[in-house]
């Protein structure tokens, strides 16, 4: 039998298809990494970006309210208070939730950007204008209350919005663990305004602040 095709055959044999194959896989996974690089990427400018409109949102409050920021009674969840006071100086609620923290939903549901947890005040991002420490960071409660204003002094150091974290969790938002040098560990908005990555625990930039202050 003549397994040859012949010369005006339009086909393809099994080895060019399984070579066609070898390289779409090849192709597929050199490039779906880059891809979530990129699309994590993105999720981590857009975390950034919402805590510079929170941040933008308090100062509004701030200036109609004798310089106080909102005051909430821990800052964890729920957050009724805060979500009352910065609404009617924000376009849209997602700000209210970083992209990144559906990683964390499993050891906080509260963070996801849900209906129920909207109603609930419920929000993706530690507030710490407040008089106590929330369970997830209880071991900040020697520095409780912290209460924030517009004249509060070392206002590029201390935290008015941050990233959601917890003592004993594996997760944190965007994957960032310790140690790691791509975007630090977590996302941090100051008081004077501007947002970054820090590196570490959390928890020890707070001792490190509270110590040296």
């Amino acid at each position: 039998m003549n397994t040859r095709r012949n010369a005006n055959s339009k086909g393809f044999t099994l080895i060019e298809l399984l070579v066609v194959i070898a390289i779409i896989a090849i192709l597929a996974a050199i490039l779906f990494p880059v891809f979530a690089r990129a699309r994590e990427q993105a999720r981590r400018s857009m975390c950034l970006s919402n805590l510079r409109q929170l941040g933008q949102a308090a100062h509004m409050y701030a200036q109609d309210w004798d310089e106080w920021f909102p005051i909430e009674p821990t800052n964890g969840n729920p957050k009724i208070g805060l979500v009352a006071a910065l609404a009617p100086y924000v376009k849209s609620r997602d700000i209210f939730y970083c992209p990144g923290v559906v990683a964390c939903v499993g050891d906080d549901p509260t963070v996801e950007n849900t209906d129920a947890n909207w109603e609930a005040g419920n929000i993706g991002y530690y507030y710490w204008s407040m008089c106590s420490a929330h369970k997830n960071t209880k071991s900040l409660q020697a520095f409780c209350p912290n209460l924030l204003s517009e004249s509060s002094d070392f206002p590029s150091e201390r935290w008015l919005f941050s990233g959601w974290f917890k003592k004993g969790s594996s997760q944190f938002p965007h994957g960032l663990k310790i140690g790691e040098d791509v975007g630090g560990l977590l996302h941090v908005l100051y008081l004077d305004g501007h947002a970054r990555s820090i590196a570490g625990r959390p928890v020890d930039q707070w001792l490190v602040f509270f110590a040296t202050h």
